[in-house]
């Protein structure tokens, strides 16, 4: 497993060496839909591509419903799901109730066996060079 990488010029203004520097940015491959997962999931458990489809929306319908009354959501296989909110800052406690709320969101912890294999995963530089096509001609 491997993923591939680009390097990308970046202005540093902060820090004790401000200036040009250069980063490292994942290159994403693209999109993976659910479609293409719930077949390969179908493949490896030996369950019909509508029943993992239905699972799957279960699952989603599920999560919601327990991050908007305030749980966090743990599946060992795959990490936590914990929700988040933004607020406003207000000088005072008294000054906060729920209009300083702005927004509800989930913040995702990957488990230890999904962090093990991202950590596994060996980066590649990714080669940006076209070859074999001229504007010009």
């Amino acid at each position: 497993m491997s993923y591939m990488y680009v390097v990308v010029e970046r202005d540093i203004t902060v820090g004790e060496d401000p200036g040009t520097k250069y980063v490292a940015r994942i290159l994403h491959s693209g999109t993976i839909y659910a479609n293409e997962m719930v077949k390969s999931i179908s493949r490896h458990c030996q369950v019909s591509q509508p029943v993992v489809l239905a699972v799957i929306k279960a699952l989603e319908l599920e999560i919601a419903e327990y991050i908007n009354d305030g749980f966090t959501v743990e599946l060992p296989a795959l990490g936590k799901f914990m929700p988040i909110i933004n607020s406003e800052s207000k000088d005072t406690p008294e000054e906060v109730d729920h209009r300083a709320i702005k927004r509800l969101k989930i913040k995702f912890y990957p488990s230890v066996d999904l962090n093990q294999a991202l950590k596994n995963a060996s980066p590649e530089r990714a080669n940006l060079n076209i070859t074999g096509w001229n504007p010009e001609t």
